[in-house]
């Protein structure tokens, strides 16, 4: 991200964490619903309890909590671009693994299964055009992970849109994933409002009957 739009984006944080504390409305998310974006990003299949996970934008770290108490024991690495919001993370809860880190900058030598993000694509970019900042974002998950990247958007089927968020284009945002993988989800019918993209890094293909190898052995049993 570019130096005047990432420095945009911690000023905001940093202000609503002075102003509210630290709680899920200062960051952004007003109505309560976390948990239930959680769920459909843990949904992506064949997501295992043992996996380990990359919280792209992980604020306070909430979704290792969710992920926890949902069965999971895996290994999580959160990492955040706000200073101000991985201190927290560290108040929040003992012995977290969250940091500072831009994964576009910086290096993550970590094994990682899954990369999930949650709200961290929802912003806007003025210096640099927003599906551009958007494909290196997703681009970069995708390269980093061994099995693939679960992540949320602002819906573009909305009546108002605000002056800082971003609602790519279906067409658009579907174009680069093609470019990334030929296996992915578009889930739209948890909220009116946002939408979930899974992106599956494993996109072979059974030729024979074209269907992805992932699905051989339901063939298998329906027939």
């Amino acid at each position: 991200m570019k130096t005047k739009d990432k420095n945009k984006i911690i000023e905001r944080y940093e202000n609503r964490l002075n102003e509210l504390g630290p709680v899920q409305e200062s960051l952004g998310w007003l109505k309560g619903r976390q948990k239930l974006r959680f769920f459909i990003l843990k949904n992506i299949d064949k997501f295992n309890n043992d996996d380990s996970v990359l919280d792209v934008g992980c604020a306070f770290g909430d979704l290792k909590q969710f992920l926890i108490q949902t069965g999971w024991n895996g290994r999580y690495v959160g990492i955040d671009i706000v200073p101000a919001l991985i201190l927290q993370a560290h108040k929040k809860y003992k012995n977290i693994d969250a940091r500072v880190l831009d994964i576009l900058v910086d290096e993550i030598n970590d094994e990682i299964d899954w990369v999930f993000c949650s709200g961290a694509l929802t912003s806007k970019t003025e210096e640099e055009d927003s599906y551009s900042y958007l494909k290196k974002m997703l681009v970069k998950m995708f390269e980093i992970s061994k099995k693939g990247v679960s992540v949320n958007f602002c819906s573009p089927n909305v009546t108002f849109e605000s002056d800082v968020n971003f609602h790519p284009n279906f067409d658009k945002i579907l174009k680069i994933v093609c470019s990334i993988t030929k296996r992915f989800s578009l889930i739209h019918d948890y909220m009116p409002y946002e939408f979930t993209l899974y992106l599956y890094k494993d996109d072979s293909v059974n030729s024979n009957i074209n269907i992805f190898n992932q699905f051989n052995d339901l063939h298998i049993t329906l027939k």
